[in-house]
């Protein structure tokens, strides 16, 4: 069986409406990185980690308009402050255990049997 696909991505932002002149200001960026592959009967499996960084609120620093932002952009804030290969290998593990498992959907204990 192969590895898996990893990919990264932002899911969303939160930002300041105004700061320091500029509006829409990224002030946290929550994202999620998922590993996907084949699994028991070639059926896609995917797992996923998820986490927010919050970012500083640097006026001096170079600004990037909110339209202007790309995904790639912010992940590149993103990585500098989190331990990506933990992240990655902790995916990746959880990929792992559940790729073989068999994923069924039994009945809502709760409901009537009628």
């Amino acid at each position: 069986m192969s590895d898996p696909t990893i990919t990264w991505s932002v899911v969303s932002l939160e930002c300041y409406e105004s700061f320091a002149g500029f509006e829409n200001v990224v002030r946290y960026v929550h994202w999620r990185c998922t590993a996907s592959g084949a699994g028991l009967d070639e059926e896609t499996v995917t797992a996923s980690r998820t986490g927010t960084v919050e970012l500083p609120l640097h006026p001096l620093d170079p600004f990037i308009l909110f339209d202007d932002l790309t995904e790639e952009t912010v992940l590149g804030w993103v990585w500098p402050r989190i331990n990506v290969a933990d992240v990655d290998s902790g995916v990746r593990l959880d990929w792992a255990i559940i790729r073989d498992l068999p994923l069924i959907a039994p009945p809502l204990p709760w409901a009537d049997d009628a």
